[in-house]
């Protein structure tokens, strides 16, 4: 395949991912609604950071981070990462696509370096971009059993409120 060819592909793919993004909740709170509809516009824009945020919305940072986390289970950051994560999955997994770099799919899911896309997915997986790629891992069942364990060691604030009303 050629190099047009695979970057074609590329965009084919991510243009299929993002369509299968789910709507922003309509329970959720306008600005929340608007801010991952953006982030979702934006997804693999290397120009997506808080501060671009912040110039949209005009918003202080650190009270919407914690408001988007109150609803969304995460931070903005750890939002956009996790959906270029699946999305470099996706990419990694195509064989049309087994020689195209890696450093070709960081770009593509919104890094700006290959080094620090290399160590957001190992941090994500468990493997190296290349590792993944080379022994075609199904992480489906390695991530079940990592939101199992998170689920049972997390403590939610009200339950944490619960047990130290108890105490006293």
């Amino acid at each position: 395949m050629y190099l047009y060819q695979r970057q074609q592909r590329i965009q084919e793919l991510l243009k299929i991912y993002k369509n299968k993004l789910p709507e922003p909740n309509v329970n959720h709170p306008a600005l929340i609604q608007k801010a991952v509809g953006f982030i979702y516009k934006h997804l693999f824009d290397q120009r997506l950071t808080i501060q671009w945020l912040k110039q949209q919305f005009l918003f202080d940072g650190v009270p919407f981070s914690l408001s988007f986390r109150r609803y969304m289970d995460k931070t903005p950051n750890e939002f956009w990462a996790e959906h270029r994560m699946e999305a470099a999955i996706v990419l990694l997994k195509d064989d049309a696509l087994e020689e195209a770099m890696i450093g070709n799919i960081s770009f593509n899911v919104g890094y700006s370096s290959h080094s620090a896309f290399s160590i957001a997915f190992k941090k994500y997986t468990g493997y190296s971009p290349r590792t993944f790629r080379k022994n075609d891992i199904d992480l489906s069942k390695e991530k079940k059993l990592k939101k199992e364990s998170a689920k049972r060691e997390t403590i939610s604030v009200y339950e944490r409120t619960i047990i130290l009303r108890m105490m006293n």
